[in-house]
């Protein structure tokens, strides 16, 4: 029984390759026959028309020449005789394609040969006119009647190619309605047959994809626990009932594991979380620290500047010197969490700028260059006044005289905040051993000390600006040795200052 069902397959299954080979070959002669009969239809009706085209460019330019020619014998116009001299350089291209191309058709020859006579006979007209020599007129009647012929020929040659055409059209119409017929009686046999073909095989396979369909159901429902499907019938069947049952064990098994997994998932969740709540807090203590690093330092060079003063003078000014002082106390002890605008930050500078006038006197000039509408921007404070402090200190304080210059500028995105001197600049390893501190939170760094170390309030605010904005470009030195420092801090444009604004990022 088994070896019948498997015969009748292998049957139905050579009846169907040939029935398919067999309309797949009739169907691509008859498409085949009418696409190169079409094409050829196509190709002939294009030369004609190509043919057409061509003739009534050339009388155009024909027609322009001729103009051209007339105007320049009246007048004598140079322009003119440009323009007649541009035409007949096509015409004569013209011709030289005709004798080219289509060698075999008389009429097209004869206008290739009749359009070198004309442009002989114009170029004549032309040459007696500027010789003031009557005889032109005789050379542009000759040129006109050349003229004339050149258009009866084309006419002729259209009216012959139209009638051509117009034969071999008719021609292939009666193909066509031919074709026309039996492309309906296949594709009438074609339906019917694939009609009877559909019925059969959908009798065949509607049983087995019925259980299918039953037990894809039950799937849908969430039950996974359903026996094996014992589906007959073709191998085909057999083998798609087979792979079905392995995909619900599959799918069984594989919620399984994904329950287990999203157990595990959310567990490592919870300690992802209390990992993040970990770094936050411990990014909040190390900006703190960074913070209070700077304040002694400032205090040191302030109180070292103060020192000297009340030395050199009396009372008075010592009274002004620590009123500027109080006022840097009063910004420097605010909370170190905060965000200040660099409005705040630019009026700091400048008191601290005054201080430092005191002490140096006119050696040394602090140039501002800043634009308001940037002023609304937060940064982290005494951020820009580490920065001229360590640029009168390092920079400018072995120089008899020197300049500051603070330029404050904004883009759409970015306000760009630059701090140059014209100091003794700095060594590009000292730079380096810099970034590096940064980048390994070290407490200071091997280099020259003179007074201070080298280098302490750059990193600290090298570090809180990397933090604040995170991006490890938020502060770039450039220096040359004996030339001058510029330092450029980049900030977002849309990190807006408010109370509660704080450090952590």
């Amino acid at each position: 029984m088994l070896r019948v069902l498997h015969g009748l397959s292998n049957t139905i299954r050579k009846r169907f390759i040939l029935l398919f080979l067999s309309t797949t070959l009739l169907t691509s002669t008859v498409s085949l026959y009418i696409f190169f009969t079409y094409a050829n239809l196509t190709e002939n009706m294009g030369s004609m028309f190509a043919t057409s085209t061509m003739l009534d460019g050339m009388l155009t330019d024909l027609d322009t020449a001729n103009t051209n020619l007339y105007s320049f014998l009246e007048s004598r116009n140079n322009d003119n005789l440009l323009n007649f001299s541009k035409m007949a350089d096509r015409l004569q291209l013209f011709s030289d394609e005709a004798h080219t191309n289509q060698p075999t058709d008389l009429y097209l020859e004869d206008i290739a040969r009749m359009i070198p006579s004309y442009l002989a006979e114009a170029r004549l007209a032309i040459d007696t006119r500027r010789a003031r020599d009557p005889a032109y007129i005789s050379h542009y009647d000759l040129a006109n009647k050349t003229m004339g012929y050149i258009r009866s020929y084309s006419d002729a040659l259209n009216i012959r190619q139209l009638q051509k055409n117009t034969t071999l059209y008719q021609n292939q119409s009666r193909y066509m309605g031919w074709l026309k017929t039996a492309s309906i009686v296949m594709i009438a046999d074609l339906i019917i047959l694939s009609v009877l073909l559909v019925l059969y095989m959908t009798y065949k396979m509607t049983d087995p994809i019925l259980k299918l369909a039953r037990a894809s159901e039950e799937i849908s429902k969430g039950n996974f626990d359903t026996p094996e499907i014992p589906v007959t019938g073709e191998e085909e069947l057999r083998v798609m009932a087979q792979a079905f049952n392995g995909m619900k064990n599959s799918i069984r098994t594989y919620i399984r594991e994904i329950h287990d997994q999203s157990e595990t998932e959310s567990l490592l969740m919870e300690q992802q979380m209390q990992n993040m709540k970990m770094q936050n807090l411990l990014d909040s203590s190390r900006l703190q620290a960074l913070q209070a690093q700077i304040n002694p330092h400032f205090l040191f060079n302030t109180l070292n500047a103060g020192v000297q003063l009340s030395m050199m003078e009396g009372a008075d000014r010592t009274t002004e010197f620590l009123g500027n002082l109080s006022d840097l106390f009063r910004y420097n002890i605010q909370n170190p969490d905060a965000i200040v605008t660099l409005q705040d930050e630019v009026s700091h500078v400048r008191a601290y700028t005054e201080l430092m006038k005191v002490r140096f006197g006119t050696s040394i000039q602090f140039l501002f260059d800043i634009d308001e509408a940037a002023l609304s921007v937060g940064i982290p404070p005494l951020s820009i006044q580490t920065i001229v402090e360590n640029a009168c200190i390092h920079g400018l304080g072995n120089k008899e005289s020197g300049m500051i210059r603070i330029r404050i500028s904004e883009s759409t995105t970015l306000v760009t905040i630059s701090i140059s001197d014209n100091g003794s600049g700095m060594e590009a390893d000292i730079i380096h051993d810099i970034y590096k501190r940064t980048d390994e939170m070290l407490s200071d760094i091997p280099g020259k000390k003179s007074g201070h170390t080298t280098g302490i309030g750059l990193v600290n605010v090298i570090q809180r600006l990397r933090i604040f904005t995170g991006q490890t470009n938020a502060l770039e030195i450039l220096s040359e040795s004996g030339v001058g420092t510029t330092v450029t801090i980049r900030l977002k444009r849309d990190r807006v200052a408010s109370d509660d604004n704080a450090l952590l990022v």
